[in-house]
């Protein structure tokens, strides 16, 4: 991820998260966040943006039950969003909106999604 400008580092959550550009889970996906929110050795995306967001004094709602803030999987943050008024489409987001997606597609099976945050926004159907 490139450095950050002034701008994104004001939104707390991807100042955060720029402190953890680098940081590469253990083996059998043994990772700090899992073990912040007790889902060690679990895709860890999710979690991820969970715990940056709490890290940064801006704590999730829990989002499934019995978890503690945020969401365990990338479904249930979509899930949420959706029954909450908050989902929109990728063209309408901006830096720091949490950002969910298919490695496949719109078709993609819960286990092919991820999650992260917008760190930038261009043109439909840009890349960079």
């Amino acid at each position: 991820m490139p450095r950050l400008t002034a701008a994104q580092r004001a939104i707390p959550w991807l100042a955060y998260a720029e402190t953890q550009v680098g940081y590469h889970e253990g083996p059998d996906n043994h990772n700090k966040f899992g073990v912040e929110l007790g889902m060690d050795h679990e895709p860890w995306c999710d979690l991820f943006v969970a715990c940056s967001c709490k890290n940064s004094g801006h704590e999730l709602p829990p989002m499934a039950p019995g978890f503690p803030t945020g969401a365990p999987a990338v479904i249930e943050s979509i899930n949420f969003a959706k029954a909450h008024g908050l989902w929109a489409p990728s063209k309408d987001s901006g830096p720091g909106f949490q950002i969910c997606y298919g490695w496949d597609g719109p078709s993609s099976s819960p286990d092919d999604m991820h999650t992260g945050f917008v760190v930038s926004a261009g043109a439909i159907g840009s890349t960079g």
